[in-house]
């Protein structure tokens, strides 16, 4: 530490925690944060030590690449980052997952949009597979969401006759999984999720 200046300045000392975290393997970072958890967030615990593999899954997702973000400052930013992939806990966001989607994403237009959701993940469920790369999905989604009215790109919705964006209906996918706009990487958190897990939470567009 350079003696000069405030050596227990917050904002240092979270530079600090984030480089030593970001060169903790998946397994020290996992281990190290059900420890912190054990003591300090019990329900984070819980689900870290029941579902310790799923858990592993959720926390190692973009770390260690060259696309980290680097969102570990404290150990107690692991629940936020892994707590909505179990099942109970995004149930209890369902407030917050309703108030985002009716918000300024789509803002009065969200319940005209909903018949139009509910119908995409019908098609959705016949065509979603977690073992493609990254690009074919990103393909296939771009392919299914035009014939619902979402623009493949920024030029195509400019000429007009679209409902959205494809990125508008990505945001709906995050936002009906994890109950939140900003997470990891989405196809990254569907396929720790599974098919069957996403698709159940999809069907929920209440």
């Amino acid at each position: 530490m350079n003696k000069a200046g405030a050596l227990f300045d917050m904002d240092k000392l979270q530079f600090m925690n984030n480089i030593y975290l970001s060169k903790l393997s998946n397994e020290e970072l996992f281990a190290q944060g059900k420890d912190w958890a054990e003591r300090y967030d019990a329900t984070l615990y819980r689900h870290m030590h029941a579902q310790p593999e799923y858990a592993l899954a959720a926390l190692g997702i973009e770390r260690l690449t060259q696309k980290d973000p680097k969102r570990y400052n404290t150990y107690k930013d692991i629940a936020g980052n892994i707590l909505f992939f179990f099942d109970e806990e995004r149930d209890l966001m369902s407030s917050v997952r309703s108030t985002i989607l009716k918000g300024s994403q789509w803002s009065s237009d969200y319940d005209q949009m909903k018949p139009i959701f509910q119908k995409f993940v019908t098609e959705y469920e016949k065509e979603l597979d977690l073992t493609m790369d990254m690009q074919t999905w990103f393909d296939q989604l771009k392919a299914l969401g035009k014939q619902f009215g979402f623009a493949s790109n920024n030029q195509e919705f400019k000429e007009g006759g679209y409902r959205g964006k494809i990125g508008d209906l990505a945001m709906f996918l995050r936002i009906q999984l994890c109950c939140a706009t900003r997470t990891p990487d989405l196809y990254s958190v569907m396929q720790v999720m599974g098919k069957e897990r996403v698709i159940r939470r999809l069907k929920v567009t209440s």
